[in-house]
């Protein structure tokens, strides 16, 4: 990638506006979230997503899988500048790899005890991605590292170079983590759109408040709360470092004037310790208001962008539901962990 920002050109986006707002139009509005978390079986899941203009599917998992992967190529098909549904995917790939990393680390099984596994694998990891992920799990398990790119390459290396040292298998989560954000940054810098800068500091600066949080609550130590912070947030790494002895005041005075300054409040003013499910919903609803700024836009990458992130977020609440059905959770605990609706 060029050292130097490309130039968009807001006019060159009129055509993939107009194409995007169309789509808007079939996503989830708030009465049918909240229709959907109202929902009681698979069955009526399967036929509110019919209803919606999923397709029709034994599996409404295999469903939504296709309606997201189907979105992404829509709007790549037609998106000026590519690398914005690349950045957006890198969240998917690294994921990917790190289950399948893991998986690898079981040695000394027979081949068809790897087949199993690999289908195992297959069933958690995210699609869609930028690499294929059956695929993914044949590269990195017979280390086909030339079809990767070097630095996804440098991570996988040196997260698994660190494993055999330390036998820590979460310092995998660490390094990937790092050169994940590390990646992410890059590519804004490059784009040098504000939008899609503002959210990929959001993505930092939330990530490292729950770090923050989650490490305190367990008295971790603070050399690995420092190697845990990921880079690119607006937050530097110094202060974060320096807010892990900090009281309630000095962490809300951080994260002032950021996107996370309503999360620092909402978590530190809390009574009770905030659970690393509810951490990320309250994330996620601020991310939506982020998402909904794209709407004063008349027309650029920021509708695309945001219209991709609306669809992740809705088709987590699909799986929210499915999840809470399958597990027989009751519908009003379901709706606790609801995100908002565009």
């Amino acid at each position: 990638m060029a050292d130097n920002i490309k130039k968009i050109n807001p006019y060159d986006y009129a055509y993939t506006s107009g194409r995007v707002r169309a789509l808007e139009t079939k996503l989830l509005n708030s009465q049918k979230t909240q229709r959907l978390f109202e929902l009681t079986t698979i069955d009526d899941v399967s036929r509110f997503l019919v209803e919606c203009g999923y397709s029709a599917s034994n599996n409404p998992e295999d469903s939504i899988q296709r309606s997201l992967s189907d979105s992404y190529d829509i709007i790549n098909s037609f998106l000026p500048d590519k690398e914005f549904i690349y950045a957006l995917l890198l969240i998917h790939e690294f994921h990917n790899a790190k289950v399948i990393i893991k998986s690898l680390l079981q040695t000394n099984i027979t081949k068809t005890e790897n087949q199993t596994r690999d289908k195992e694998i297959f069933k958690i990891l995210i699609h869609p991605s930028i690499t294929e992920p059956q695929k993914l799990i044949e590269i990195i398990r017979e280390q086909r590292y030339g079809e990767l790119a070097n630095y996804f390459v440098n991570a996988i290396k040196d997260s698994l170079s660190e494993y055999q040292t330390t036998s820590d298998a979460s310092s995998i989560d660490r390094i990937m983590d790092n050169a994940y954000f590390e990646k992410l940054q890059e590519i804004a810098t490059y784009l040098g759109n504000d939008f899609f800068k503002k959210y990929c500091s959001f993505r930092s600066d939330s990530t490292n408040l729950g770090i923050l949080l989650r490490m305190r609550g367990l008295k971790a130590t603070p050399s690995l709360y420092q190697k845990s912070l990921v880079p690119g947030g607006e937050v530097n790494i110094n202060k974060l470092v320096s807010l892990y002895n900090a009281d309630n005041d000095e962490i809300r005075s951080a994260f002032n004037g950021t996107l996370c300054e309503k999360i620092a409040i909402s978590v530190t003013d809390s009574a009770n310790s905030i659970s690393i499910s509810e951490y990320g919903r309250i994330c996620d609803n601020n991310l939506m208001s982020l998402m909904r700024e794209a709407n004063k836009v008349l027309f650029g990458p920021e509708i695309a962008i945001a219209y991709l992130v609306v669809k992740e977020m809705q088709t987590k609440n699909i799986n929210i539901v499915l999840t809470c059905i399958r597990n027989k959770i009751p519908a009003e605990i379901a709706k606790q962990y609801m995100r908002e609706a565009f």
